[in-house]
């Protein structure tokens, strides 16, 4: 459990400790689609799923986390196949709902990760459309 900077609550993590000397944070995780993903702008606020699963941490919760410091950003993926790409960044943050969590910073590719091929619009602001169908 940890309490960011002007969180004002704690809030249980997933702490991945076997990876690029561990202490990572998880924020998202996906594994054989249990969990739907298709979810309102106020389940992506808060999260949902299952820590020890698949689930998303909650918006709120990133924008506290990376708004107390300085974070580095790195991306696990396994493609249907088995094989396996990291990428990481010197720095992430995204702002809060106000802003719409949009991706603030987003620092540079660092050279050691095994594929550059993962690449981010910051500049686009969240759109609804993007994700769900409003009816």
């Amino acid at each position: 459990m940890i309490q960011p900077d002007d969180a004002p609550e704690p809030f249980n993590v997933f702490c991945n400790n076997s990876v690029d000397g561990g202490k990572w944070t998880v924020f998202q995780r996906r594994m054989d689609g249990d969990v739907d993903f298709y979810r309102t702008w106020d389940e992506y606020r808060e999260g949902f799923g299952f820590l020890q699963r698949e689930f998303w941490l909650g918006n709120d919760k990133l924008a506290y986390l990376t708004n107390q410091g300085e974070y580095e950003l790195r991306i696990d993926l396994v493609n249907k196949i088995g094989n396996a790409y990291h990428a990481k960044y010197n720095l992430f943050r995204i702002s809060d709902e106000w802003s719409k969590y949009r991706l603030v910073d987003l620092g540079s590719f660092l050279p050691e990760s095994t594929t550059g091929v993962f690449t981010f619009h910051w500049w686009l602001k969240y759109d609804p459309s993007f994700c769900l169908v409003v009816m």
